[in-house]
């Protein structure tokens, strides 16, 4: 009995431990619709390129990200009301049309939390996810951006004017969307030689974030629990044998 407590309790204490660490695997999903499509070329707006992307198509974007790889941005150390996570990441974006599954080539997700921060403009507490593509070849984005380097972001950003959604800047503080009453996505697009940028901007009606464990997690209180199962097994044989 005693080696069977002693399991549960090394169980608990893992999955404790686990609890308290910031890995996991965080899911974030909007949809919405496309409001606003604008352009300019070295600081000059100019009309849009050709683009399959339309105003008041719909959007659906997931990203997916494991804290357990982060790593905090040391320029806002000193800042305890402001936090800047980078870590590897993947995405997938439906705009209309235009679908694209950003899971190949130079990728990274960026969080950037804010706790009644001066440096959100207007609402003061923020949870800002960011997915940079450097790279991206002309051929996998939506509108004719010319020859050169492109670049290509999107962003998913959310706001609480009366800053009450966060009570700090951890990563393993995410906070429910639904806490953030103003949201909103955004795909960039850039050219490096040529300074083209194309801004397309929709409205979010619906928005989620999951956190999982991270597999090893798992994997942990799996063969944890396997444990169990066998000192129980055992105990049971012994328990015969004796009778």
């Amino acid at each position: 009995m005693k080696g069977f407590v002693r399991a549960v309790g090394a169980i608990c204490a893992a999955a404790c431990f686990s609890a308290a660490a910031p890995a996991a695997v965080v899911t974030v999903t909007a949809k919405g619709q496309v409001s606003d499509i604008w352009a300019i070329d070295n600081s000059v707006s100019v009309a849009v390129p050709p683009t399959s992307i339309n105003l008041g198509d719909a959007f659906s974007l997931s990203m997916r990200f494991d804290t357990n790889l982060a790593w905090s941005d040391p320029t806002f150390a000193a800042d305890p009301t402001v936090a800047v996570y980078v870590m590897p990441g993947t995405a997938r974006l439906a705009v209309g049309s235009y679908t694209d599954n950003f899971s190949v080539g130079w990728t990274q997700v960026t969080v950037g939390l804010h706790d009644n921060s001066l440096d959100v403009p207007g609402p003061k507490d923020a949870q800002i996810f960011e997915f940079l593509r450097l790279g991206a070849p002309q051929a996998a984005i939506p509108i004719d951006m010319g020859s050169g380097f492109l670049s290509q972001g999107l962003y998913f950003q959310l706001f609480d004017p009366s800053a009450t959604a966060r009570d700090s800047d951890l990563l393993s503080d995410l906070r429910p969307l639904s806490s953030f009453p103003n949201q909103r996505f955004l795909m960039t697009l850039f050219n490096y030689d040529t300074n083209l940028f194309v801004e397309f901007t929709a409205t979010v009606s619906e928005s989620n974030l999951s956190v999982a464990p991270e597999p090893a997690s798992w994997a942990m209180m799996l063969g944890g629990f396997g444990a169990i199962g066998g000192a129980m097994r055992s105990r049971k044989r012994v328990s015969v044998r004796i009778a």
